[in-house]
């Protein structure tokens, strides 16, 4: 229930209920700082983007899957041209 002393911990979910990872690969540098941005306005909890290589993670704290869904769809959004140069279409199964 997201009560217990555990997940109020910074360790653990710091009070949210929920975490969520995005990954992608075939990023660069320019790419995590355009993203950089949406990440850091982020306002419904908390989330934070790295690139390890060329792969781009982003973990996103928040306390309903909405919030998470709509960070990462503004990600892709912005990813999908970037790196495999097609139209930016939300992918069908997140309408779902």
């Amino acid at each position: 229930d997201g009560t217990q002393a555990s997940y109020q911990k910074a360790a653990g979910l710091a009070g949210y209920k929920l975490l969520a990872t995005f990954i992608a690969t075939g990023a660069d540098r320019d790419l995590l700082e355009t993203l950089q941005g949406k990440v850091n306005d982020f306002d419904k909890g908390m989330a934070g983007i790295t690139l390890i290589d060329d792969v781009l993670i982003c973990r996103c704290l928040a306390n309903q899957a909405r919030h998470a869904k709509d960070l990462f769809t503004s990600l892709w959004l912005d990813l999908r041209p970037a790196i495999i140069h097609a139209e930016a279409e939300t992918p069908r199964i997140w309408l779902t």
